[in-house]
C-alpha cells in the first residue's frame, strides 16, 4: 500500500446516486451542475501535481497569467494529503496531474482523488500520445488528457471547459 490509512480517513463517502441521463445536456451544462464553479470576479485556484520544478514552473507562470491562483504538489501522495488537509477540498477548482513521479504516479493518485473527491476535475499531463495511455487515463477517471508541454491557449481552453464562471483575462 503506498498511502498510510490515515490519510484518507476524513474523507466523506461520494454519493453515486445522482446521475445525469439527458443526452439533450450540453457538455457545458453538465460541467456547470458536476463542478463547482468561481463566483464573478474570484481567481480559480488550480492544483498543480508536478515533480519537475521547470515544468511546474512554467504551467504555474501560465496560470498566473491567465488570473488563476496555483498550489504545486511534487508527487500524488502529497496532493492526496493537501486536498485532505484543506479546510475545504473544492477550493481547488482543477488539477493538472502529471502521470509519472515518484512516491505516487498520477494514475493512483487520480484513482484515490476520484473515489473520494468527484467534484474536482483531473486533466492528464503527460509527453505520452498513445492510444494505451488515453485508454488507461479514462479508465481511472481523468477528465481529460493533454500533452506536454502545456502552452497558455490550450491551458485556457481547460479552465473555460472545466472551471463555471471563470472569466480569464481580457482578451
Amino acid at each position: 500500500a503506498l498511502f498510510d490509512a490515515s490519510l484518507l480517513s476524513a474523507v466523506a463517502p461520494v454519493d453515486n446516486s445522482t446521475t445525469q441521463n439527458d443526452t439533450s445536456v450540453t457538455v457545458a451544462a453538465s460541467l456547470q451542475q458536476q463542478y463547482s464553479g468561481v463566483a464573478p470576479g474570484a481567481r480559480p485556484l488550480v492544483l498543480v501535481v508536478e515533480d519537475t520544478d521547470v515544468s511546474a514552473s512554467l504551467i504555474c507562470m501560465h496560470l498566473r497569467k491567465l488570473l488563476c491562483g496555483s498550489h504545486r504538489a511534487e508527487n500524488g501522495e502529497v496532493a492526496i494529503e493537501m486536498i485532505r488537509s484543506a479546510p475545504d477540498p473544492s477550493i481547488y477548482n482543477l488539477i493538472l496531474m502529471d502521470l509519472r513521479m515518484p512516491v505516487c504516479d498520477g494514475w493512483a493518485a487520480t484513482k484515490i482523488i476520484k473515489e473520494n473527491f468527484r467534484n474536482i476535475p483531473v486533466i492528464a499531463l503527460t509527453g505520452e500520445t498513445s492510444d494505451e495511455h488515453k485508454r488507461r487515463c479514462d479508465e481511472i477517471g481523468f477528465d481529460d488528457y493533454t500533452t506536454k508541454p502545456l502552452k497558455r491557449p490550450q491551458l485556457k481552453e481547460l479552465l473555460h471547459k472545466y472551471i463555471p464562471g471563470y472569466q480569464g483575462p481580457p482578451s
